[in-house]
């Protein structure tokens, strides 16, 4: 059989009949069931992201903190939405237009935190925040690792790529405030 991934036995279910249909069914229910485990993995994920930027929103005492905070976890929402809008079979081209559009605004947030203000709690609040987007970054590289479909490997890589620019805009202004 000249057919990627089909063994015999589906080529010839596929000569008589329905049969093959079936076969391919379960697959595709097996790959649509693996599919929303691992999306519903970084749905978690995405979740307990934001859970922290909202945690360390709470903690922090200026207002410039606050910002940062609640901007991370505005990302972090962005993120569990584009992923259960994947789920749902939406575009997800325009759903990552409009990702990279938001996030083109959000990159300056990191120049108003003034670093005499609230500095153990921005420090520990940055470190949690980088062990958090180091976190996201491994578990997309995983799921890329077992993604065959075109579609799942786009909507994982551009999430890792959210995930390492919000780490290096967390480590910019972390080495700007403290070395």
């Amino acid at each position: 059989c000249k057919k990627k991934r089909t063994s015999m036995k589906d080529c010839f279910c596929v000569s008589m009949g329905s049969c093959f249909i079936r076969i391919r069914s379960k697959r595709m229910e097996k790959m649509r069931s693996d599919l929303e485990h691992d999306v519903g993995r970084a749905i978690k994920l995405e979740r307990e992201a934001y859970d922290l930027y909202m945690e360390l929103l709470g903690k922090s005492k200026t207002r410039n903190t606050q910002d940062l905070f609640s901007e991370f976890a505005k990302q972090e929402l962005k993120h569990e939405s584009l992923l259960k809008a994947f789920l749902q079979f939406e575009d997800f081209e325009k759903a990552k237009k409009r990702i990279k559009a938001e996030f083109e605004g959000f990159c300056a947030i990191g120049d108003r935190i003034d670093p005499s203000e609230d500095t153990r709690s921005v420090l520990e609040g940055f470190e949690l925040a980088i062990d958090q987007e180091r976190k996201a970054q491994r578990l997309y590289k995983e799921l890329l690792e077992d993604a065959d479909d075109d579609q799942v490997i786009e909507l994982f890589k551009a999430l890792l790529k959210e995930e390492v620019e919000h780490e290096l805009l967390l480590k910019g202004e972390h080495d700007k405030l403290f070395g």
